[in-house]
């Protein structure tokens, strides 16, 4: 549950985090947790394209 997490990563495939909605989104969902329960100590956002490649490139 995510009321007793004490860390929350929130991970994205994105290229702006600060202009795309889904983290922010996310963010006041566990933010509304959070003070609920007291329990989360940490939120963290991981933006990556590391498996937005082109297979044939690799081959």
């Amino acid at each position: 549950k995510l009321a007793e997490c004490s860390i929350v990563w929130i991970i994205s495939a994105i290229n702006r985090g600060t202009t795309d909605e889904d983290p922010w989104e996310i963010l006041k969902h566990c933010v509304y947790y959070m003070t609920q329960a007291g329990e989360c100590k940490s939120i963290n956002f991981i933006f990556t394209k590391t498996d937005d490649i082109d297979p044939e490139e690799y081959i």
